[in-house]
């Protein structure tokens, strides 16, 4: 398992990986946090690098409360999915 937090504009992003193999992003439906995720992430773990983040302002991810849309969710997806190719 391996835990980071990722500064984004307008807040901190959470976000975990484990599991090794294709990259898998679990996404809530919603805001919230990943949570409820967790017994899906045990099930995949051995055939993929599952990788889920708590969006800002929910669960452990920070958010200073300066606009925030499904817009801005985007670009942190879009933020996560490119640090994982850099490594991040």
């Amino acid at each position: 398992m391996n835990e980071k937090y990722i500064s984004v504009e307008n807040g901190i992003i959470w976000t975990e990986k484990r599991g090794k193999g294709v990259p898998v992003i679990l996404l809530s439906g919603g805001p919230g946090s990943s949570n409820y995720l967790e017994p899906v992430s045990c099930l995949i773990e051995d055939a993929c690098e599952v990788i889920m983040f708590d969006p800002k302002g929910c669960g452990r991810s920070s958010y200073d409360g300066n606009g925030y849309d499904v817009e801005a969710s985007l670009q942190d997806i879009e933020r996560k999915s490119t640090g994982m190719k850099n490594g991040l």
